[in-house]
């Protein structure tokens, strides 16, 4: 997940988003069976909670924290199964997790690293900046300088 979002990543964002990654991975790992996701064996049965949470949170946040956070919206996530299912399959994971994706600022957009030329001077100015262009919507687009 590290660099897909901007810096408009929130924690609690961050969390959903690994839940549900999480749980989509089990899922696909178990291929159609009814599995039961334990936060605790992340690091031997998925490969640490790096590949599920951006390097930002995971050096801000205690592990044992993260893992107990991580774990209540595994179980809470268990509410959006749809109506007679216990569990959600890998595709209903994707669905909700682009769901929330979508909500995220950044997402749809790209950071590009370019120039600004100043061309009023005669003598060679170069400004480096990041530049952020949002394509949401079709019509217009922002770019924001940073």
């Amino acid at each position: 997940m590290d660099g897909l979002y901007g810096v408009d990543l929130k924690f609690e964002t961050a969390i959903k988003l690994a839940a549900l990654h999480i749980q989509q991975v089990a899922t696909e790992d178990a291929d159609g069976k009814t599995v039961k996701i334990s936060v605790k064996n992340m690091d031997k049965d998925y490969g640490g909670m790096q590949r599920f949470l951006p390097g930002g949170i995971m050096n801000h946040s205690k592990e044992k924290k993260l893992k107990k956070v991580i774990s209540q919206q595994v179980k809470q996530n268990l509410t959006l199964a749809a109506p007679g299912q216990k569990h959600m399959n890998s595709l209903q994971c994707k669905w909700h997790y682009l769901n929330i994706a979508s909500d995220i600022f950044s997402y749809g957009g790209k950071y590009f690293n370019v120039l600004l030329v100043n061309s009023e001077e005669k003598q060679d100015d170069f400004e480096k900046v990041n530049v952020f262009i949002y394509l949401h919507d079709k019509k217009t687009h922002n770019i924001l300088l940073f």
